[in-house]
């Protein structure tokens, strides 16, 4: 196995169900390097040689994305890394792919041949004020004691709860019908009214864009639609990376 620089280590993309390959250049990090693969069984570990202070910066995180996304399209099943693993060195590399293989094993056949797509629904400003002031959640005056701003804080809370919840019947219910499997994720702004991922079938993909395209065109006035992917399955799929320590 080659050996890696000082102050160098590998940094790992992702592990694929692939059995052939071939070498491929990438700028990343600021100059160009070559993908390393590291077979194991039908899996292989891909990476490529960084400086170990690796920034987050824009470039890099799209290149993250790309590399990954390449072999979604090649492969039946990838497991995707979150951006900055690294590893010190090409056995690091080889041993945390001989043991994840165990695991990685058994959720082959629930994410094989397909993809994930993301929707995130943000309420349009004005017309979530226009809500607002229709429940009466905007007082003539302002409050003045502590129990009435809590009363008022309280019912704001409410109305979100409640509309969040509309949005989730409107859209996540029936997405989740067609969908192979599907999760809410965390809200992230005040505005957000819906935040979820959805696995579903490669040749499903057409159809399941259509359906969402249905969805919201009745609410685009109300507000903005962020449908995203195809993605690896990031958000089903549960990798431990803790290695058992023997007693």
């Amino acid at each position: 196995m080659g050996v890696i620089e000082d102050k160098n280590g590998l940094y790992v993309f992702c592990i694929a169900e692939k059995k052939s390959w071939k070498s491929e250049s990438i700028y990343f990090a600021g100059k160009i390097r070559e993908l390393i693969f590291l077979p194991y069984r039908e899996m292989i570990l891909v990476a490529a040689e960084v400086p170990l202070n690796l920034r987050p910066i824009k470039e890099n995180l799209l290149m993250h994305q790309k590399v990954i996304g390449s072999f979604l399209k090649t492969s039946d099943a990838v497991f995707p890394f979150s951006f900055g693993h690294v590893v010190m060195s090409h056995r690091e590399a080889a041993s945390l792919l001989q043991r994840l293989y165990p695991q990685l094993k058994n959720m082959s056949p629930h994410i094989r041949g397909k993809i994930e797509v993301g929707l995130k629904v943000i309420g349009k400003k004005d017309w979530l004020l226009k809500m607002i002031m229709e429940n009466q959640l905007v007082p003539l005056e302002q409050p003045t004691s502590m129990k009435e701003r809590i009363k008022l804080g309280e019912m704001a809370e409410h109305f979100f709860v409640t509309l969040r919840k509309q949005f989730e019947v409107n859209f996540h219910q029936h997405l989740s019908l067609v969908a192979e499997q599907s999760r809410m994720n965390s809200i992230l702004t005040e505005t957000m009214l819906l935040n979820t991922s959805y696995l579903i079938k490669k040749e499903e993909e057409t159809a399941f864009d259509h359906l969402v395209e249905k969805l919201c065109e009745p609410w685009k006035d109300q507000a903005d639609f962020l449908y995203t992917g195809p993605w690896p399955a990031y958000n089903f799929v549960d990798i431990s990376l803790h290695e058992e320590k023997s007693s």
